[in-house]
C-alpha cells in the first residue's frame, strides 16, 4: 500500500498535467475548510469528527460538499487542494501541533 506522501505527489503530478476547472463562486465554509486541512494532515474522518467535536456522518457532509464544491474526485485530491490552497486558514479549537 502506498502512503498519503506518495498518492499526493502522484496527484500533484496530476494536477500539472491537466488543471482541475472550478467554479469560483463555489465558496467553501470555514468547517468544510478545517475539515480539508485536517485532512491535508492525514487525518481520518473519525479523528476530524473528535478534533472538531462533531459527529462522523458531518464530517463526511462537508467533505462531500466540498469535493462538490470544488470539483474533485477523491480524498486525496481534497488533500492536495488544502495543502496548496488552505495553508494559512487557521482551525478554531484545534491544536495545530496535532
Amino acid at each position: 500500500p502506498r502512503n498519503l506522501a506518495s498518492r499526493i505527489l502522484d496527484e500533484f503530478s496530476k494536477m500539472g498535467q491537466k488543471e482541475i476547472q472550478r467554479d469560483d463562486s463555489a465558496e467553501l465554509t470555514p468547517r468544510e475548510m478545517d475539515v480539508l486541512k485536517l485532512i491535508a494532515q492525514g487525518m481520518t474522518n473519525q479523528k476530524i469528527a473528535e478534533n472538531l467535536n462533531i459527529s462522523l456522518n458531518t464530517v463526511k457532509a462537508h467533505l462531500s460538499s466540498s469535493l462538490s464544491k470544488l470539483q474533485l474526485k477523491n480524498r486525496t485530491q481534497a488533500a492536495v487542494y488544502a495543502s496548496k490552497n488552505l495553508s494559512d486558514h487557521q482551525i478554531a479549537g484545534v491544536d495545530e501541533n496535532l
